[in-house]
């Protein structure tokens, strides 16, 4: 066995202790003076099938990878190229475009048997959502339905900033539909999408929602409290159906502001009808019956409140300055992960790790921590995270990863590689997660940031991991994995 169990109030706890596990001296990156892999029984038949570029015509500067979606039968991949600077708009607009820095686009690839062809080059109808463009996005079951939240957008017509793009497919053509636009002035709008399975119904998160004052007041006066909006579509129109706003409960204390933040990762179940998001130093869901209300909270990792003594008030004029954390969730939204990369305050000791929640009766409760076993303290492990639909298996990326060995569960005390990135895959058996796969490109480079985006499909069975820094100039698919001439150009990786 890889996992011994430890049960502490209920929770199990994935420990180190060794049993049938590959174990070795080294140093580098990890402490306890030990790099472990997966037990050789334990191991799943994963290997890289896919190396996926931007095509030939597009920028070799784009951080390509930054943000991926999969769709439940894993034949249809949409890749964020937020950096792209194609001032084109429209669908498979003009990708030799050089006119407009950090616009961003979102390539869609399909699959067919094993083979992956480019689909479609995907920029927004409006100037306006042209701004870091395929930061955030999610696929519909089918692949149908693309959303693409923008939250830089500030489009002088509204007193709010951020908007959500959505596309639509039918056959092999894309036609942007909608728009989508809060009811009151908002702020960073955007930031997080979510679908249903049928993608009629979409959840855009804003954390820095301050209640519909509008974007012209800085997000601590009043507090910065975070929302996130649903919106439905019926014969082909989208409409914002509810506005989720968190509860009193997840107000921290503060003796100057307080800075929620709710909205800043959002998950969705296949059937639209439970939302899960993240707010600072805590993970709340809310269930939509006649209409949408809150449901119940979970406490995570908090921050300390620091004040910055030269002005008596919050450091970064908020108060709190929460961690980065990432979410996701299974199709019957009754299981729950939290990806913790990052210690709550600066200089804290702490391990990274993915939190998994188990959401039954109306009540959160924590049900496992899941750590690699490899510790790599400084690899930022849980960065982004992926379930699948039953929420059995779990991807996560560790983008910071240093071990310098490519290829399935490789040697993770090699050679040190700075920033080269890692991935992870856990399957739940029993009662217990157990690391199933350690994970790096064929070709490992420095500050590739493999790791920095993961997607699963439903079962668990094609894992793709985004590497928005890898510096190939190559194209297409299956191009030259070991050129390093064009930093930050990105790629995604397709693990099968």
């Amino acid at each position: 066995m890889i996992l011994g169990v430890r049960r502490s109030a209920g929770v199990v706890v994935a420990s180190l202790l060794g049993g049938g596990a590959i174990v070795a001296a080294c140093g580098g990156d990890t402490d306890l003076s030990a790099c472990i892999l997966p037990d050789p029984a334990d191991r799943l038949a994963l290997r890289q099938q896919t190396y996926v570029k931007a095509p030939a015509a597009a920028s070799t500067a784009s951080r390509f990878g930054a943000e991926v979606a999969l769709s439940a039968d894993g034949s249809t991949l949409a890749v964020g190229a937020p950096y792209d600077p194609s001032g084109a708009l429209g669908v498979n607009a003009d990708p030799t475009d050089r006119s407009r820095t950090n616009a961003g686009a979102v390539h869609v690839f399909v699959r067919s048997g094993a083979t992956w062809a480019k689909e479609a080059y995907l920029k927004p109808a409006s100037r306006f959502a042209a701004v870091e463009f395929g930061r955030s996005l999610a696929l519909s079951k089918t692949g149908d339905t693309l959303i693409v939240g923008v939250p830089e957008d500030w489009n002088p017509k509204f007193d709010s900033s951020g908007t959500a793009v959505v596309f639509r497919r039918s056959g092999t053509r894309w036609v942007e539909e909608a728009y989508l636009r809060p009811s009151r002035g908002s702020v960073a709008f955007g930031t997080a999408v979510a679908l249903s399975h049928d993608g009629d119904t979409a959840v855009v998160g804003a954390p820095e929602d301050t209640g519909g004052t509008g974007s012209d007041k800085p997000c601590d006066t009043p507090p910065c409290r975070g929302a996130a909006f649903v919106f439905t579509r019926a014969s082909e129109r989208w409409k914002e159906s509810a506005i989720l706003e968190p509860p009193r409960s997840l107000d921290l204390p503060s003796p100057v502001f307080t800075a929620v933040k709710m909205g800043a990762r959002v998950a969705l179940s296949g059937d639209g009808t439970v939302m899960a998001t993240l707010a600072t130093g805590a993970v709340a869901t809310f269930t939509r019956g006649a209409t949408w209300a809150f449901e119940t909270s979970a406490p995570l990792p908090a921050p300390r409140y620091e004040v910055d003594r030269s002005i008596g008030r919050g450091m970064g004029n908020r108060g709190y300055v929460a961690p980065w954390m990432s979410l996701g969730m299974s199709s019957d939204g009754r299981t729950i992960a939290v990806g913790e990369p990052y210690p709550p305050s600066e200089g804290d000791t702490f391990t990274s790790r993915v939190e998994i929640f188990a959401r039954q009766d109306a009540q959160l409760r924590r049900t496992a921590v899941v750590q690699a076993l490899a510790s790599r303290p400084n690899s930022n492990f849980g960065y982004e995270i992926a379930l699948s639909a039953s929420g059995t298996h779990l991807a996560v990326g560790a983008y910071a990863d240093s071990g310098g060995q490519g290829g399935t569960n490789p040697d993770p005390c090699g050679a040190t590689v700075d920033f080269a990135g890692a991935a992870y895959l856990f399957t739940l058996d029993g009662a217990a997660w157990k690391e199933r796969a350690f994970l790096k490109g064929r070709r490992v480079k420095r500050e590739a940031y493999f790791g920095g985006s993961v997607a699963l499909d439903a079962l668990g069975a094609t894992l793709v991991v985004g590497a928005p820094g890898d510096s190939s100039s190559a194209s297409g698919i299956d191009g030259d994995e070991s050129d390093t001439s064009a930093p930050y150009a990105g790629a995604a990786y397709v693990f099968r």
